[in-house]
């Protein structure tokens, strides 16, 4: 816990997003079973309360003292799928679809909370053919923003395929030299560093957003301008092998538009974010790193990107997303009315306040 006149940290991210290959999670980097003291799985249906559940749990921790981690949900970003704290070891999670899982060891670590004991399932049959044809609305509209981000993808694919094949490869080498040897300069942990993937921005159903602000506060910030990003997902991924061979632990921080790619780069107290994506971090960079004389193509074919059609194809993307969360909402209130909220409360005031008051679980 931390000192009196001190103050915790709160950062918050993503821990999976909507992508052109479909909904990519990264569950598994949120607390990893080596680092876990107590793992919670909630298994429930919509507008069961496992958002406003994990919400308590991370106010309490913050009002303990604790640093918390914050995960949100990129289908409604004011909603969270996780809930974090390093310190303590512990781990509260949504672990129904899209990011279904198991514990990994149940009883030791990982324990199953059952929502679906507070829920009166006579008054939800009674509506389950409304129920079904909301699904399957809900489903239609899912497929509709998958199609327009696949869309996207291959227009961002071939944006930075064209500018990449421009970059001139020994001026690029002695920039990756030049920053993965100052990142790695006077560390060796006699250890392989680990690296944990996430997200700190997504398209959502209200538009691109980042937690870039709220995830990076307090770090050096080292903002990389290229055209396109050519180069920087090379950049960041060098400076993670190089971070990581030498000990030390980092956080990347993938490209929802591209998800094989870095977007950002956490390592200690130093973050590398690239500027020139579709989505605006909204960071003011205490430097910035410009990459653009690595690119040496010809003035008659060195052309801005499409910019306004990609960002046209991210609203609309958005838009269909929208139109899912207002089935969603719909899904929600029906199951919401057949919860017993009282014993969820009584449930929570068993689990949660003890632990809450000591260091370990």
């Amino acid at each position: 816990m931390v000192s009196e006149g001190m103050c915790n940290m709160v950062r918050h991210m993503f821990a999976g997003a909507l992508s052109p290959v479909g909904f990519i999670d990264f569950f598994d980097s949120i607390l990893p079973p080596e680092r876990a003291k107590a793992r919670y799985y909630i298994k429930g249906s919509s507008g069961s309360g496992k958002s406003t559940f994990m919400k308590r749990v991370a106010a309490d921790l913050e009002a303990a003292g604790f640093d918390v981690e914050m995960f949100h949900c990129s289908n409604d970003p004011a909603s969270l799928d996780a809930v974090a704290c390093a310190e303590l070891g512990l781990c509260v999670m949504d672990a129904t679809a899209p990011h279904s899982r198991d514990p990994f060891l149940p009883g030791g670590v990982d324990r199953i909370i059952d929502f679906a004991q507070f829920l009166d399932v006579e008054k939800v049959a009674a509506r389950k053919h409304v129920l079904a044809e909301l699904a399957q609305e809900k489903k239609l509209q899912n497929a509709r923003a998958a199609g327009c981000f696949a869309a996207l993808g291959c227009v961002v694919a071939s944006e930075e395929a064209f500018f990449e094949a421009g970059l001139k490869r020994a001026e690029l080498e002695a920039l990756l030299g030049k920053w993965t040897e100052r990142v790695a300069a006077g560390t060796a942990a006699g250890r392989e560093g680990s690296d944990r993937k996430l997200f700190v921005s997504a398209v959502t159903p209200e538009g691109p957003v980042s937690f870039a602000g709220r995830c990076f506060a307090g770090n050096t910030v080292h903002g990389i301008v290229s055209e396109f990003g050519a180069g920087t997902a090379e950049l960041l991924a060098r400076l993670q092998l190089a971070a990581n061979a030498r000990g030390l632990d980092t956080e990347s921080f993938r490209n929802p538009a591209a998800p094989d790619r870095h977007e950002c780069l956490r390592v200690s107290d130093t973050v590398f974010v690239r500027l020139d994506g579709l989505i605006d971090h909204g960071l003011q960079p205490d430097s910035v790193i410009d990459m653009r004389s690595c690119i040496g193509l010809p003035a008659r074919i060195r052309t801005q990107p499409n910019l306004p059609a990609m960002q046209g194809m991210v609203r609309e993307t958005s838009a269909q997303m929208s139109a899912s969360k207002a089935v969603h909402a719909e899904i929600e209130a029906i199951y919401a009315e057949a919860m017993d909220f009282k014993k969820l409360d009584a449930l929570y005031a068993e689990i949660f306040p003890l632990q809450f008051a000591r260091k370990g679980i």
